[in-house]
């Protein structure tokens, strides 16, 4: 079984978090879509996203007033952008797209 203990977590930039586990999993993590809904409008206060911390009890990452989020969620999404970058690390991702062999192109029969 996965450890999904968060052991760190830092504010990257607006609503981007930089997680890492306690099974080396690391990973950027972009939350704006949260943002501004619910419990996460306090986000949309000035520095109020950038105090993150990593809940010493749940072992997760949380904000102050009882904002937390699901550390499974976060090492699921990490952990399957890692695969499907891994997955494509050795091929241009513009040539990986483009696998199709070209069309020979009309030509206008008057010059």
């Amino acid at each position: 079984m996965a450890n999904f203990q968060v052991t760190s977590v830092k504010a990257h930039c607006r609503f981007v978090i930089d997680v890492a586990f306690a099974d080396g999993t690391r990973g950027t993590v972009d939350l704006a879509g949260l943002a501004g809904k619910g419990v996460f409008r306090a986000w949309n206060k000035t520095g109020a996203f950038e105090k993150c911390f990593v809940d010493p009890v749940s072992g997760t990452v949380a904000w102050p007033g009882g904002i937390d989020l699901c550390p499974e969620t976060l090492h699921r999404d990490i952990s399957a952008r890692v695969k499907g970058r891994s997955a494509n690390s050795q091929t241009n991702p513009r040539r990986a797209r483009s696998r199709k062999p070209a069309r020979p192109r009309a030509r206008s029969l008057s010059r």
